[in-house]
């Protein structure tokens, strides 16, 4: 039997769910957390004693939602990994299997089990562990590891797979996209364990979107539209040398965005001696990064169906901007009302970020 979390919910709202195999139906608020090769989490509030007594620190949290059919947004497998008890209400956190991957036992990756293959299915092979569900990737990307890539030596799972993706975008250069257009690829568990790896093309000339929001739409809710034009990331001059003697260089710039921006530069040690190699990194650099970050957040009322990756047009008049953005995070906050956060287009720079660019 489900569990109706609100009885005041205009759409009622039916939680499934296990704590180590055994029914857990003592939720008082739900809150699911993701955001892009990252892992996903779940935040919920529980009241009494006797449902804090069934919880335990890496306990198996299983969790199924929906209105009749199922949600799979909401869908999710994890274990609990803190408890945090109160005189009347607790809260647990339990984070998806992709936590595994960054807790993972150091692994030795060889030049011979690295080198010239697919960059896709090494990191498939990488996040085949402790659980997760990756029989779904099979589509492969075409980019091969080289020896300059920095994929050898002993590491985690994480962070092989994070330095894998380091390198992972598609790129496109026809008459349905900007010249030169680079799209990241992504990963991360969406529903159930089951992971996923994808590229959201926005930047096609035909890109659909799963739905449009406007600020006036009636679901827009708190601070509601939220945009940013940001020059953190940007590069329109980048230099890489070779790690081994640094007088073989190449530089590459944008003088158009360079022009109208001012200067952005960065230089990058990398482990070749080719010039040529090192141009096509240093255009690759500029190319994606030489055009201010462009983000929205949003908050809405439901919009629990709304995942990672899929594509959102954003109307607002106020900016005279209309776009089409991916998801990369969002917030779910499921309790006397279904809230929904999303962060569209970039991540938010971590506090790691920010001093690496001041310095």
């Amino acid at each position: 039997m489900g569990l109706v979390l609100s009885d005041i919910l205009a759409d009622r709202l039916e939680i499934e769910a296990t704590v180590d195999g055994s029914e857990f139906l003592d939720w008082a608020t739900l809150k699911y957390t993701a955001e892009v090769n990252k892992a996903r989490s779940i935040t919920f509030s529980i009241g009494g004693r006797e449902a804090l007594a069934r919880l335990r620190v890496g306990g198996k949290v299983k969790i199924e939602a929906g209105r009749g059919n199922q949600i799979t947004n909401l869908t999710f497998e994890g274990t609990v990994r803190s408890l945090r008890p109160g005189a009347s209400i607790s809260t647990a956190t339990a984070i998806d299997y992709t936590s595994h991957l960054a807790t993972s036992e150091f692994v030795e990756y060889k030049a011979n089990q690295v080198l010239g293959r697919d960059l896709y299915y090494l990191a498939a092979d990488a996040a085949d562990y402790a659980g997760i569900d990756v029989t779904g990737l099979t589509e492969g990307s075409g980019l091969i590891a080289t020896a300059d890539m920095g994929l050898t030596g002993l590491m985690t799972r994480k962070t092989f797979i994070d330095r894998v993706f380091g390198y992972m975008y598609k790129s496109f250069s026809d008459s349905d996209h900007p010249s030169l257009s680079f799209v990241p690829w992504n990963y991360a568990i969406r529903t159930g364990k089951r992971m996923d790896f994808w590229v959201s093309d926005h930047t096609h000339e035909q890109a659909k979107s799963l739905t449009t929001v406007s600020e006036t739409d009636d679901n827009i809710t708190g601070e509601g539209i939220v945009g940013e034009i940001d020059m953190s990331r940007m590069v329109n001059t980048a230099t890489y040398y070779s790690s081994d003697d640094e007088t073989i260089h190449s530089t590459y710039t944008d003088s158009d965005s360079l022009e109208r921006f001012g200067p952005m530069s960065k230089s990058v040690s990398f482990d070749s001696t080719s010039r040529t190699r090192l141009r096509e990194l240093a255009m690759d650099e500029v190319e994606r990064f030489k055009k201010p970050t462009i983000s929205y957040t949003i908050q809405m009322h439901h919009g629990e169906w709304i995942g990672l990756g899929d594509l959102i047009k954003v109307k607002v008049p106020s900016l005279k901007r209309e776009d089409i953005l991916p998801v990369v995070r969002y917030e779910i906050s499921i309790g006397e009302e279904i809230t929904t956060a999303l962060t569209l287009g970039a991540t938010p720079l971590t506090l790691a970020e920010y001093i690496q660019l001041l310095g």
